[in-house]
């Protein structure tokens, strides 16, 4: 076989997550906007059907850079990564899934060494038992549950025939989810699989003795779905691998570029610490150090059966993922060598393929930064931050509170979550790792000085004030505030921050308001509506299309014929003693109309003229641009009419299609018609 470099161009490495690789250059220090609302296919080409990006030719200059001075060596690692590729091949083609290293949850204090060289080369491994199969079971049922409970839960499609349904849920704190993150075992496993790696920096900032929680979400996958088909994939960043500014400000991969991957070491995490994975801030960019990607199985499931499918050698697959785009394609090797993992296209099982994605994230300071967004999220109940946005399960029924939390995890789960101080294990950690915990717990807000101070919350829970070293000021740190919070604090948060989001929706002139009011209500604005504009912006109104409750109070009318309105309103005027209040506007003037006891003393303590001065008062400021009506209020505090429910659906649909109209309308009034009459009683 023949191999030739070629550094011009990048021939295989398209990314679908750039937003624009133009015109987005890597910057680490650039600001991230929360992310567009969306799902896991916004994520990924094979499920979005979205054409990948065609990479900038700047990328060729970058290949130049990173083997310049190497290229022979670069071309002989190439002929000896091939040759050892088919012989790892053929035997990974002959073991099948039983190429990957299993072990039972009970023996991780204890495991093989032939285990650990095992997992050590293909970078994936099976626990077994790491949660009671019962318990498991369970996750899922609570999941199904809470999805029954909240049914706008978002998610993305399954394609199957009958019945549609959701197979990738966008759930982030669900009560399994939230317990299994905590679990006593999982953490166990977690540390377990962290120890597998090793830096050969003792001062590096990073510790592996307490992992750190990373949100992600949950998939119910039922027989027959191909929809959810993962293509071949790698997490934990794209195009930041060859990016100077991505893995390569950790020198990374410097052995594979300079014609050594042998001597690349996977498992080594001092140079990972300062890499950084999401230069692009994608739709699927990950910005945590991710040792791990884990699936916490819900459901028994084989090959073939809607599970995940794994490339099992993590440095030959990682140096031919590498070096892949500097060559010209070899059939033969394309289709098994260029993934990490990926999703059976088809779930050809008989029952459902459920997992819980929890990964494996050790101490540093860029986890602990994200920890700390991520725990803000967990108690507004929105998705982690690198994840798509929206009200996420803000507004969930049954959605886990701190309290909750406390009640199902121990110190390590709260630990995990950001939610108590870190803390050193004797011998676990080099200085490195020490100090990597303490300034975790500075980004995380616990190094101030804690005084036990016992203040009572709404739910009689007790509190911890903090007084902070460098200030006065007594602060509540994040548990604390979470500890005391009502239900309806939750709710008035959620509520100031829907009403931020439609602030900022506003429209910033007249044309964005019609428009907006035409394309909400299928409608045209009302006539004079230009004044309406120019009076509500001279008083600063805040929420300038907000016409929902107006607009559907009074659509039922748009139902009958205007002669009947009017008909109605003389015959509930004409009567007496009936409590209507009459106005009536005639040439632009009001005054009070009708028989009713509205306008006058009732008896020695009831006086309704302050109903009437009300009344006349606000409809005198904008009477100039009424046409002539007549107007009956209600002057009690109960409703006088109950429309049967029949009746008013056949009022709605007919006012639908009265109402449903854009085109251009005059901006004034139709003449009087003949029957109205002065106006006066």
């Amino acid at each position: 076989m023949s191999a030739s470099i070629k550094p011009d161009r990048l021939t295989t490495v398209t990314s679908p997550l750039l937003k624009d690789p133009q015109s987005v250059p890597p910057l680490t220090t650039r600001s991230k906007a929360p992310k567009k609302e969306g799902d896991i296919s916004s994520v990924f080409v094979s499920l979005s059907g979205a054409a990948p990006t065609q990479l900038p030719d700047r990328f060729a200059d970058i290949k130049q850079q990173l083997i310049s001075g190497h290229e022979d060596a670069v071309r002989a690692s190439w002929q000896r990564l091939l040759e050892r590729l088919v012989i790892e091949n053929a035997e990974i083609a002959q073991k099948g899934p039983a190429v990957v290293p299993q072990i039972d949850f009970s023996n991780l204090d204890n495991p093989s060494q032939e285990f650990l060289r095992e997992v050590k080369k293909r970078g994936v491994a099976v626990v077994r038992s790491v949660v009671p199969q019962s318990e498991a079971r369970g996750y899922k049922a609570e999941v199904e549950k809470y999805i029954k409970a909240n049914p706008w839960t978002k998610g993305m499609v399954a394609l199957m025939f009958l019945p549609v349904c959701k197979t990738f849920f966008e759930l982030y704190w669900s009560p399994s989810q939230v317990r299994a993150r905590a679990h006593p075992n999982l953490i166990s496993a977690q540390r377990f699989l962290m120890k597998l790696w090793h830096s050969d920096d003792m001062e590096a900032l990073i510790s592996t003795s307490q992992p750190l929680a990373y949100a992600d979400r949950v998939r119910i996958r039922q027989p027959g779905d191909s929809g959810f088909a993962l293509g071949p994939h790698i997490d934990g960043g794209s195009l930041e691998r060859w990016e100077p500014e991505g893995y390569g400000l950790g020198g990374v991969y410097d052995k594979i570029w300079q014609g050594e991957w042998e001597k690349y070491d996977p498992w080594e995490a001092s140079s990972r610490i300062p890499a950084v994975s999401d230069l692009y801030d994608g739709a699927g960019a990950c910005s945590m150090f991710r040792m791990f990607q884990g699936w916490l199985s819900m459901s028994s499931t084989g090959p073939k059966e809607g599970t995940l499918m794994v490339n099992p050698l993590l440095q030959l697959s990682t140096a031919y993922l590498l070096l892949r785009p500097f060559f010209t394609p070899i059939k033969q090797l394309e289709s098994s060598t260029s993934t990490i993992h990926a999703v059976d296209k088809v779930h050809e099982g008989e029952s459902d393929s459920s997992v819980l994605y929890i990964p494996v994230c050790p101490i540093t300071q860029t986890n602990a930064e994200y920890l700390a967004r991520q725990r803000d999220a967990f108690l507004s109940g929105h998705p982690g931050p690198d994840f798509p946005g929206g009200k996420g399960e803000s507004e969930h029924f049954g959605r886990p509170t701190l309290d909750y939390l406390s009640k199902h995890g121990q110190t390590g789960g709260l630990q995990a979550m950001g939610l108590e101080k870190l803390s050193a294990v004797n011998g676990q950690d080099m200085v490195g790792g020490r100090r990597a915990i303490q300034e975790a717990n500075s980004a995380l807000a616990f190094d101030a000085i804690c005084i036990n101070w016992p203040v009572v919350g709404l739910l009689g829970s007790i509190a911890q004030l903090v007084l902070c070293a460098d200030s006065e000021k007594l602060l509540h740190d994040a548990r604390a505030k979470a500890l005391i919070e009502h239900p309806v604090h939750q709710l008035v948060a959620s509520a100031d921050s829907e009403f931020e989001a439609v602030q900022k929706k506003q429209p910033k002139d007249l044309a964005g308001a019609a428009k907006e009011y035409k394309t909400r209500y299928k409608t045209c604005p009302p006539q004079h509506f230009d004044e309406w504009y120019a009076f509500a912006t001279k008083r600063e109104v805040q929420l300038i299309y907000e016409f929902d409750g107006i607009f559907y109070s009074l659509l039922p009318f748009w139902g009958l014929e205007p002669s009947v309105i009017r008909e109605r309103t003389r015959e509930a005027l004409g009567r007496e003693d009936n409590f209507f209040l009459g106005i009536s506007i005639r040439d632009s003037q009001s005054r009070t109309t009708g028989k009713g006891q509205g306008w006058h003393e009732v008896n020695e303590t009831v006086d309704l003229g302050f109903q009437a001065d009300g009344i006349l008062g606000l409809i005198e400021n904008v009477a100039k641009w009424l046409p002539d009506m007549d107007l009956a209020f209600n002057s009690h505090d109960e409703p006088r009419v109950i429309v049967p429910h029949g009746d008013l659906e056949v009022l709605l649909e007919t006012a639908r299609k009265n109402t449903h109209s854009v085109k251009p309308i005059k901006n004034d009034f139709s003449k009087s018609p003949a029957d109205m009459g002065s106006g006066e009683s």
